[in-house]
């Protein structure tokens, strides 16, 4: 069965790790053309949605973390030193520190 939803012209879409499931276009937050190695994860998506519409999320409730230093390009790091996946290699999402 195809993927949810639409990725344009990238490959796959939601729920998959291909091009179309893993970039976003967040047009005014990240400038054009920025890219990164950096490890992150689904998990941040919702606390940098809460801070780009201004609010506060409550930490002690979520996994994930604030993205918006990387995706404006104020740091070159990701917030997770290490991320693990089912169903790939253990400690595939890790940077070398």
């Amino acid at each position: 069965a195809p993927a949810a939803g639409s990725a344009g012209p990238l490959r796959g879409g939601k729920f998959t790790t291909y091009e179309g499931g893993i970039r976003a276009h967040l047009p005014g937050a990240v400038p054009a053309g920025r890219v990164t190695a950096a490890v992150a994860s689904l998990l941040d998506v919702l606390p940098t949605a809460v801070r780009l519409a201004g609010g506060t999320p409550r930490a002690q409730l979520l996994d994930g973390r604030d993205l918006r230093p990387l995706l404006s390009g104020r740091s070159e790091a990701g917030p997770h030193r290490c991320l693990f996946f089912f169903g790939g290699t253990p400690g595939a999402g890790c940077r070398g520190d």
